[in-house]
C-alpha cells in the first residue's frame, strides 16, 4: 500500500513539472469550431479572457481561470502556461508587453510575473509592489512598467520601485485602469473618477467635471489624443476642455463598459456587457464609433458569444476580442 501511494505521488510531481508546450490548432480542429462568418473568426482553446496584448506574430491573451496563452497569429497554434511553468497565478488580470519584449501578467492577488521568454519571475509586496492585485498594467517611453492595483500604483523602471498610494499622493484608495498619453502624463481610472499624474501633480476629474460615472473601468486615448474611459454608464471622451459622453441613447450597444481600444484608422471599438446579470452572460456586444456613426456588433454577426471582456488590435490591424468563451477575430 505504501509503495503504491509513492508510485502515485511520483506519477502526480512528474505530470506537475511538465512544462507546457505548443499545440497545433489546425483549421478542421476545435480550435476553429465555426467558419469564417462576415470576417469573424472563433477560437475557444482558453476561455474567461480578461485581457490581451498583441506582440509581432503572437497574441497573449491572460484568462481568469487557465493561466496565460500565447497564439501564434499566424497559424493558430498556442501554448498555455500555468503555475507549474512560473506564473504567479492561474487567476490573471492583466498582462503587458515592455519594449524588449518582456512579457509582464497581473495576477488575483499573487502579484506579477515577468517573462522573458524562458524564464518566470515573480514580484509581491515582498519585492516592493504596492499590491498585490494587480489589475492592469503599461509600459512609458521610457522603458518604466506601471502597475494599477488594489492599494494604489507602483512603477517599476527595472531596479527600483516607486509606490503611490492614498497615504502619499494618490487620490483614490485603488486603480482599476492606466493609460499613458502622447505627452507622457499617466491616466489613472479609479472608483473615484479619472486621475491625471504629471510626474507632480494629481488632477482628478469626476461627474462634477461633466465625467459619465465616477467608476473608471476602460481607459484609452485616440489618434488625435482625445481621452476615452469607459464606466457603468456610458463612455465619455475628453479633449482637453471638455466632456462629451456616449449611451445606448446615442447608439452605443450597451452602457456597460469594459474595454475600449482603437484602430489604425481612428475608429474607437467598445467592449460592453456585464457577466453578472441575469442572462447577459450569453450576450456579446462590441460598439465601433467612426466619429460620426455607431455600428454594433453581437454574436448575430459572427462575434463568439459570451461577455466580451477585451479588445486589441495586432500591428497587421486585426482586432482581437476576448470573451467568456474564447477569442474573437475579426
Amino acid at each position: 500500500m505504501k509503495f503504491n501511494r509513492f508510485i502515485l505521488i511520483l506519477f502526480v510531481l512528474i505530470l506537475a513539472i511538465q512544462p507546457s508546450l505548443p499545440v497545433q490548432a489546425a483549421e478542421d480542429t476545435d480550435a476553429y469550431p465555426y467558419p469564417l462568418n462576415g470576417g469573424w473568426r472563433s477560437f475557444m482553446n482558453g476561455n474567461f479572457v480578461v485581457d490581451l496584448a498583441a506582440s509581432g506574430n503572437y497574441l497573449w491573451a491572460a484568462t481568469h481561470n487557465g493561466g496565460l496563452f500565447r497564439w501564434d497569429t499566424r497559424n493558430g497554434s498556442y501554448i498555455q502556461y500555468s503555475v507549474f511553468d512560473g506564473l504567479p497565478s492561474s487567476v490573471l488580470d492583466s498582462v503587458a508587453v515592455d519594449k524588449s519584449g518582456n512579457v509582464w501578467v497581473g495576477s488575483d492577488g499573487y502579484g506579477v510575473g515577468r517573462f522573458d521568454g524562458a524564464n518566470w519571475q515573480i514580484y509581491t509586496v515582498a519585492d516592493g509592489l504596492v499590491d498585490n492585485a494587480v489589475l492592469d498594467i503599461a509600459v512609458d517611453a521610457n522603458g518604466n512598467i506601471w502597475f494599477a492595483t488594489a492599494g494604489g500604483v507602483s512603477k517599476y523602471d527595472g531596479a527600483n520601485w516607486t509606490n503611490y498610494t492614498s497615504a502619499n499622493g494618490f487620490p483614490s484608495a485603488g486603480a482599476y485602469k492606466v493609460a499613458i498619453d502622447p505627452a507622457g502624463n499617466l491616466w489613472f481610472g479609479s472608483g473615484e473618477g479619472v486621475i491625471k499624474f504629471d510626474g507632480v501633480n494629481w488632477t482628478t476629474y469626476t461627474t462634477a467635471d461633466g465625467l459619465v460615472n465616477d467608476t473608471i473601468l476602460a481607459i484609452t486615448f485616440d489618434l488625435s489624443g482625445n481621452l476615452w474611459v469607459g464606466t457603468f454608464a456610458g463612455v465619455s471622451k475628453f479633449n482637453g476642455k471638455k466632456w462629451t459622453s456616449y449611451t445606448t441613447a446615442d447608439g452605443l450597444i450597451d452602457n456597460n463598459i469594459n474595454d475600449i481600444a482603437v484602430d489604425k484608422d481612428g475608429n474607437v471599438w467598445i467592449a460592453a456587457g456585464i457577466a453578472w446579470s441575469m442572462g447577459d452572460e450569453y450576450k456579446a456586444e462590441v460598439s465601433k464609433f467612426d466619429g460620426q456613426t455607431w455600428t454594433n456588433y453581437t454574436a448575430d454577426d459572427g462575434l463568439l458569444a459570451g461577455i466580451v471582456n477585451c479588445l486589441t488590435f495586432d500591428a497587421s490591424g486585426i482586432a482581437w476580442f476576448g470573451t467568456l468563451y474564447g477569442i474573437s477575430r475579426f
